[in-house]
C-alpha cells in the first residue's frame, strides 16, 4: 500500500534503536578519524563499548562468561589501553559484554 507504510516498535527499546546505532557509529567514526589524525604524534585513540548485559541482549550471541559487565571491567580495560602494553593498539573498538557474537559487524 503505497503511502501507508509505517514503523511500529515491538518493544520500548526498539523506538530508539536507530538513534542509538547512528550515534554509536558517529562516535566510532570520530574515534577512528582521531586515531589517524593524532597517530603520527604518538597519540592512541580507542573506544570501549560496554554492553547492557546478557538479559537485554541475549539474542545477539551465546554467553561466554557467567557475569555481566561492570564499571570495574571498563576501568581495567581503560588502564590497559593507556599503558605501554597497548602501544600498538589504536583506532580499535573493544566490546565488553560477556557474549560471543553470533555474527561480526566491523566497528
Amino acid at each position: 500500500m503505497h503511502g501507508h507504510d509505517g514503523i511500529v516498535p515491538r518493544r520500548n527499546s526498539d523506538a530508539f534503536r536507530a538513534a542509538a546505532a547512528s550515534s554509536t557509529w558517529a562516535v566510532l567514526g570520530l574515534m577512528r578519524s582521531l586515531a589517524h589524525e593524532l597517530g603520527p604524534d604518538g597519540v592512541r585513540v580507542n573506544a570501549i563499548l560496554v554492553g547492557a548485559g546478557r538479559s537485554r541482549i541475549q539474542d545477539k550471541g551465546s554467553s561466554a562468561i557467567p557475569y555481566d559487565p561492570e564499571l570495574d571491567d571498563a576501568a581495567a580495560l581503560a588502564l590497559f589501553l593507556c599503558s605501554p602494553a597497548a602501544r600498538n593498539l589504536t583506532g580499535q573498538a573493544v566490546r565488553i559484554h560477556g557474549l560471543v557474537p553470533s555474527f561480526s559487524v566491523p566497528p
